[in-house]
């Protein structure tokens, strides 16, 4: 299983990033694409929902994933 986890801005601390809350916050990626393309994917999703960073995590379950992106930050200038 891949998956795109989210992540926002904390509404006292605008600096620190967190992982988004609802059924919004995760999407599930097709594990058959490489993952140049589920970054593309998760990057597109990110910006319409505009979550502020994204990273995408593989494993047997979403309780047990490893993360095998770096948190990618969307700029500020891509969500509007």
């Amino acid at each position: 299983m891949i998956y795109a986890t989210f992540y926002q801005y904390g509404a006292i601390t605008k600096t620190e990033l967190f992982p988004a809350c609802g059924d919004r916050g995760t999407i599930i990626l097709d594990g058959r694409r490489s993952k140049a393309t589920n970054i593309v994917i998760a990057r597109y999703h990110c910006k319409d929902r505009k979550y502020a960073a994204f990273q995408l995590h593989k494993g047997p379950s979403l309780m047990r994933s490893k993360p095998i992106t770096q948190l990618e930050k969307i700029c500020k200038e891509d969500n509007e």
